[in-house]
């Protein structure tokens, strides 16, 4: 990581008159003999807390973003600028203004927003391993309840068996006491 630079008062206005003045990043670095990190840097610390220079004419920033990025594409210096700007009534100076701060502002807020992302994605993961966990003793506990439930079955259906054969032993002891009855009644006759 580098060095920690720090600026005087006065550099640092001058990186800001110039950004200011319509020069990129690049350009002002190159100008004052700076690294293009600290030029940048310096911007960004400062326009974080700047609001958005839009140009007249234009009702927010997404509106102002778009008449840039149209102004770009086309080429600031073009016929098709300036007819597109002329029937807007805009300024390619503001447009240009606008641009540096919404690149550099922009840029912060995407980093900021991708961090928080980040954190909702962490807590959404962490979300998801305690409900996969959950998951896991449901499934337990579902399969066990299975098993009992299984189980009850089976004792069920012996308990229906050993009554089926009790009820069938009982019809074959009511035979075999019929049978006696028969065979009392014929032993009787005979004895007579």
């Amino acid at each position: 990581m580098g060095k920690k630079r720090n600026y005087t008062p006065e550099t640092i206005q001058q990186i800001v008159d110039l950004h200011k003045s319509g020069l990129s990043v690049p350009a002002i670095a190159e100008k004052l003999s700076l690294p293009y990190t600290s030029v940048r840097a310096i911007l960004i610390r400062g326009s974080i807390n700047e609001p958005a220079p839009l140009p007249l004419n234009t009702k927010d920033i997404e509106e102002a973003y778009s008449f840039y990025n149209y102004c770009q594409i086309s080429g600031f210096d073009s016929e098709a600028t300036a007819i597109f700007c002329r029937q807007r009534q805009l300024s390619i100076d503001e447009l240009k203004k606008f641009g540096s701060w919404y690149k550099l502002t922009m840029t912060v807020v995407s980093k900021a927003h991708l961090e928080d992302k980040n954190s909702q994605f962490k807590a959404l993961t962490n979300e998801i391993a305690l409900y996969k966990q959950k998951s896991c003793e449901y499934e337990k506990a579902l399969a066990q309840y299975a098993c009992e439930k299984l189980n009850f079955k089976e004792r069920q259906l012996e308990s229906q068996k050993e009554i089926k054969d009790l009820k069938a032993a009982n019809k074959s002891l009511q035979q075999v006491e019929v049978e006696l009855e028969l065979i009392k009644k014929v032993q009787a006759i005979l004895g007579q």
